[in-house]
């Protein structure tokens, strides 16, 4: 519960800051959210699904945040604005589908924390700035 309040508190003080979120992080604070509300209330049925999904859950919620942050928002899913809008669509689908991936690694290595959770969520903000620092260098 904590760390969903948290979540919420802080990206409010980011969002009032006019600070740009990071797309990744904002679906880690909704899977903590989830989270919070499914054994804080108690939501049976969420708790239960995200219990089965371990890591995955936190996957899902990132990969739709990454949906519809590409969809909707012009910083697309890698959460920089640039002067050639196609430049962020491309950079935010290829964010996308490793997103996708990671879920789909996630569920195979359920069992195991740091496979399965820890060292792909790594990989992903890793990847993320990585794009970030590429798309820099190539502003016009």
């Amino acid at each position: 519960m904590i760390a969903g309040v948290e979540a919420v508190v802080i990206t409010g003080v980011l969002l009032f800051m006019k600070v740009p979120l990071n797309p990744v992080l904002v679906g880690t604070n909704l899977w903590l959210c989830a989270g919070a509300l499914a054994f804080g209330i108690p939501l049976d049925g969420l708790a239960g699904v995200l219990a089965r999904l371990q890591a995955g859950g936190l996957y899902v919620c990132v990969l739709f945040t990454g949906i519809v942050s590409t969809a909707v928002l012009p910083a697309g899913y890698i959460g920089m604005e640039h002067t050639d809008p196609t430049t962020v669509k491309k950079m935010s689908l290829i964010l996308l589908l490793l997103t996708g991936g990671i879920l789909v690694w996630s569920l195979v290595f359920i069992e195991n924390i740091r496979l399965g959770g820890g060292i792909p969520f790594i990989a992903l903000n890793v990847t993320r700035r990585v794009i970030l620092q590429r798309t820099r260098r190539f502003r016009s």
